[in-house]
């Protein structure tokens, strides 16, 4: 095997190494993120649409406005699949809401948002793991 060759075939494992090890970060990202969408409490749909997503700092940014439930849940995991796509591996992901009662909820203020970014992080590396075994 010539050196060319060998050089060839080394850059074309660390182009699909890379691949994959992107592809495993933005789905285990997207589903853990949606794990957290889902489990929002949604009332006139507010909260569930302030979920942000960022890179590198967190963005404190809120929404107001007309809110019609349940639709914001899709538009919310819409938003994350599409920031997720542009993740660059070694960087920070940030999801924030920054409504001022979004702490309130996790701590149990309402039974079904209770500790939903606790479970999300809890559950992160089994998530990784299962994206990991389905890019073998």
């Amino acid at each position: 095997m010539s050196v060319t060759n060998l050089s060839a075939k080394l850059a074309d494992f660390r182009k699909l190494s890379r691949d994959r090890m992107q592809t495993v970060v933005e789905k285990s990202l997207i589903r853990s993120g949606t794990a957290v969408i889902v489990e929002s409490p949604v009332d006139q749909g507010r909260f569930v649409a302030n979920w942000m997503f960022a890179f590198g700092d967190y963005d404190g940014t809120t929404l107001s406005g007309e809110f019609s439930g349940e639709g914001e849940k899709q538009g919310s995991i819409s938003k994350l699949t599409s920031n997720v796509s542009n993740i660059e591996l070694g960087s920070t992901f940030f999801m924030t809401n920054s409504l001022p009662y979004a702490q309130r909820l996790e701590d149990g203020w309402s039974a079904k948002g209770s500790k939903m970014v606790d479970r999300a992080v809890i559950n992160f590396p089994a998530i990784v793991a299962d994206e990991v075994g389905k890019v073998r």
